[in-house]
């Protein structure tokens, strides 16, 4: 029991390390992008890689299959409703079982 309960704390501050470097390297990622300026003015540079990482894309090399669209349409019939009785409607011979003790 005893070694259950260090092992489970032992790998806890292991993961909030992990965590929280993640959530450093996105913030400073973030930063580094906004602040991120060239000084001729222009917007970016193609020399630049942090400029050529923005505005990069995915290349496709081929054109994806076409799926060929068809319109299927069948024919449907509205069901009548089900005829029943208004009134309850009553077995003649029925009647209620024997006593228990008889």
């Amino acid at each position: 029991m005893i070694r259950k309960y260090t092992t489970i704390h032992m790998q806890l501050p292991w993961k909030i390390v992990i965590g929280l470097l993640c959530i450093a390297l996105v913030l400073l990622g973030g930063t580094l992008s906004v602040v991120h300026s060239h000084n001729q003015g222009s917007v970016s540079r193609a020399d630049c890689g942090l400029c050529a990482t923005a505005h990069l894309t995915i290349q496709l090399t081929a054109a994806p299959p076409q799926i060929p669209a068809s319109e299927v349409y069948s024919k449907v019939e509205a069901a009548l409703p089900v005829a029943r009785p208004r009134t309850l409607s009553r077995f003649a011979l029925f009647t209620r079982p024997p006593p228990a003790n008889a």
